[in-house]
């Protein structure tokens, strides 16, 4: 089926790690109008590697959310599906996805994600870590692709949030996360699925949590002066409440509870030191450099 009213797009910054080959070729054979990568300076291949694949690649500085916008400019067709390189698009899940979207009142639908690999101890983790977090949510509040919106709607949303906060940091999917709760914006959560498809090294994905620690220091810094010290205290405490107390309890009683707790909490400890260590850099600006 044709999705020639449908544009990807694609923020990329050395993403050879992942393979990405089969990556584009998943969208492809989704027959989307178009592929558009903005890439933020790649040096490991990724742009020569996307340019098998599309003509519209993009290069320009690194920030996802100078990225995203950029890359949301340059969309032509009335839908955008907005993904990463580590989400394996099936055949038909982008004609699956529009269908949801034009048969529900909400303002983006959001596919949920199935691991491929369980292989490791990270990839078993984020298997439970994801059946977690989807459960069974009718709505996702924190959608981070991929998920399909009307591209009119989208643009209007994206530049109204620019005009209220920055959101070029390590923060981007919170603050964007936020704003959408704020405008009582529903992602309506897809019983289709993408697949997680990256195999995770130790290496890969601790400098990942350890940069979402730096984007809460990042997110609480933007909003510290506007908020109750309740709030400040539910922005410190949110890890700790998360990955170190409710998810292990939910642990207690799955049957990989071995490999579930000592992941939830190996979590916690790296995205707090991202933070102290961060909070311990003076020339930290929660931008990507």
């Amino acid at each position: 089926m044709s999705n020639s009213d449908v544009t990807i797009l694609l923020i990329t910054l050395n993403d050879t790690h992942r393979d990405l080959d089969s990556f584009f070729l998943s969208l492809i054979q989704n027959n989307p109008a178009e592929i558009i990568v903005v890439d933020g300076g790649s040096y490991d291949g990724t742009i020569e590697i996307s340019k098998k694949y599309t003509k519209s690649v993009y290069v320009i500085n690194p920030g996802m959310g100078q990225q995203h916008d950029f890359a949301l400019s340059k969309t032509k067709t009335k839908y955008v599906l907005v993904t990463s390189t580590n989400k394996f698009t099936p055949v038909g899940l982008l004609s699956k996805l529009k269908n949801e979207y034009q048969n529900n009142n909400c303002f983006g639908v959001h596919a949920k994600i199935k691991c491929k690999f369980e292989t490791n101890f990270l990839e078993k983790g984020k298997k439970i870590q994801m059946m977690f977090l989807e459960g069974n949510k009718k709505y996702n509040d924190f959608p981070t692709g991929p998920c399909l919106f009307e591209t009119k709607k989208y643009t209007d949303f994206s530049k109204e949030l620019n005009n209220s906060v920055q959101s070029s940091g390590f923060a981007i999917d919170t603050i964007r996360a936020d704003f959408l709760k704020k405008k009582k914006y529903k992602i309506l959560y897809s019983e289709k699925h993408a697949i997680l498809h990256e195999k995770l090294s130790f290496k890969t994905y601790i400098k990942k949590i350890i940069s979402y620690g730096e984007g809460d220091l990042f997110y609480f810094n933007k909003n510290k002066l506007h908020w109750s010290y309740y709030r400040k205290l539910l922005s410190l405490t949110h890890v700790l409440r998360r990955y170190v107390f409710y998810f292990p309890f939910k642990c207690v009683f799955i049957p990989k509870f071995y490999i579930a707790i000592p992941f939830f909490l190996m979590i916690a400890v790296f995205r707090y030191y991202g933070f102290f260590k961060a909070l311990l850099n003076k020339n930290f600006s929660g931008k990507i450099k």
